[in-house]
């Protein structure tokens, strides 16, 4: 290719990065160049958050090796200052917590995304537009740069060593998403549009702590979200709760209340894997914990449909207010 086409190549390549650049800078006073990603979520109140973006580290820590084998080229090029902007544009991804919600190493990224922050204004680009691209690059600024590289390295390479990511293992047949973003998203809608929030809640707190591995307490949260749920039935057809509130208590009512018997052998079926859970010595492994989250829901969505059988439902939602204010016997 001859040297004026060369030139005219660059001259034009110049052009549009400058004119996509000052778009950008004009419009979100970021420099961004790829697609935006698909960055962390947080599930369960805040207390989980699922990272989506791990792919990010690659791309940051390609950006930043390239960015840093163009500059020791000595030159002042296109490619050169291409790859200081995608360099920032990941680098602001840091900062912005948008591939891991890292802190130490924020302040070695500012120092950077500074030093690079001149090379990438729609001023410089006026300034150069007509300027011999292959010029050397200004020592000084590289001496500042190439140090800069890598305190920032060093310093995201200690926090990730001490970061706590952990990967979490399938539970079963069960999906680890569906536990950890909620698992009353899996019920029958019978059963979700019955629920209130705080018996949504306790089965959802119960797949967390079975995707985890705190098997006892997933086993507290479902049989609690189980209980409110048979108060409510009882409550919604009888009027009343037992005056003696335990699961034997509650079995005889059901049956009184005219339950079918699948429902009330599956609540057998429960009050006996309960019983020992209520003993402090004891604990549940993983298996128990499993069969206990999948019956739970069983007789959830069981009961569920009866309700609505019945055409109780208005009365079971009150019901869910009324004895949850039921001072205890």
């Amino acid at each position: 290719m001859k040297p004026d086409i060369i030139l005219d190549v660059t001259k034009r390549r110049g052009k549009m990065l400058e004119n996509s650049i000052g778009d950008l800078i004009r419009s979100r006073n970021i420099l961004s160049i790829y697609p935006a990603w698909i960055y962390s979520s947080v599930v369960g109140g805040g207390e989980v958050i699922r990272l989506d973006n791990l792919y990010g580290l690659y791309e940051l820590g390609t950006r930043i090796q390239k960015m840093s084998d163009t500059l020791n080229s000595g030159t002042m090029s296109i490619d050169v200052l291409l790859s200081m902007a995608e360099a920032k544009n990941a680098l602001l991804d840091v900062l912005t917590e948008k591939i891991l919600p890292l802190e130490a190493a924020k302040e070695s990224a500012q120092k950077l995304i500074d030093l690079l922050l001149p090379f990438s204004t729609v001023g410089f680009f006026k300034e150069n537009r007509e300027a011999n691209w292959l010029k050397p690059i200004d020592k000084l600024k590289l001496q500042e740069i190439e140090p800069a590289i890598i305190a920032f390295q060093y310093a995201l390479s200690e926090e990730l060593r001490q970061l706590p990511t952990y990967t979490v293992t399938e539970k079963g047949n069960l999906s680890r998403t569906k536990l950890i973003e909620g698992a009353s998203n899996g019920y029958s809608q019978k059963a979700r549009d019955l629920a209130d929030n705080f018996i949504l809640l306790e089965i959802n707190e119960s797949g967390r702590c079975l995707a985890f591995g705190l098997f006892t307490a997933s086993g507290f949260h479902i049989l609690r979200a189980v209980e409110i749920c048979i108060k409510g039935y009882i409550y919604a057809v009888n009027g009343e709760l037992p005056k003696l509130r335990n699961w034997g208590k509650y079995i005889e009512a059901l049956e009184k209340a005219g339950a079918t018997t699948d429902l009330v052998d599956l609540v057998k079926v429960l009050k006996a894997k309960r019983n020992p859970l209520m003993h402090p010595q004891d604990t549940l492994e993983q298996e128990d914990a499993i069969d206990l989250f999948s019956v739970s829901q069983a007789v959830i969505q069981f009961l569920a449909k009866e309700v609505f059988d019945k055409k109780i439902d208005t009365k079971f939602k009150e019901a869910l207010k009324t004895s949850a204010n039921l001072p205890p016997p």
